[in-house]
């Protein structure tokens, strides 16, 4: 009986961890992108950096495309708490937040270790 139940948990576990793993999305980001007609995917970007923080969920990637990203959404960039993942598609060389004399990220919302910060 004991091993039955313990098969069962396994199963269990197993299927809750493909759930996760599955729910996991790609956000994306472009300065060709829009916020108000944008939806974060491959085809129709977001412009801003903080717009697709805000549409992640935990678990999910924010992929940011090569280009200088400035101005209002692209710098003190609040991660409200998730654990997320954000980089560059094409790398740091390729990928630039033009802050001007404002901070990057704001890890001020009790983010847990895991969450990223741009590669």
């Amino acid at each position: 009986m004991c091993g039955f139940l313990t098969r069962i948990f396994l199963a269990i576990a197993m299927f809750a961890l493909l759930c996760l793993s599955a729910s996991a999305a790609t956000i994306r980001v472009a300065t060709s992108g829009s916020n108000t007609t944008g939806n974060g995917s491959f085809l129709a970007p977001f412009a801003t950096i903080q717009k697709a923080v805000d549409t992640a969920l935990n678990g999910d990637v924010v992929l940011v495309a090569a280009g200088t990203y400035s101005g209002a959404g692209n710098r003190d960039i609040n991660l409200l708490g998730k654990v997320i993942t954000v980089k560059s598609s094409s790398g740091p060389s390729q990928t630039i937040l033009d802050l001007g004399r404002n901070k990057g990220f704001s890890a001020t919302s009790s983010e847990p270790m895991p969450s990223r910060m741009p590669t």
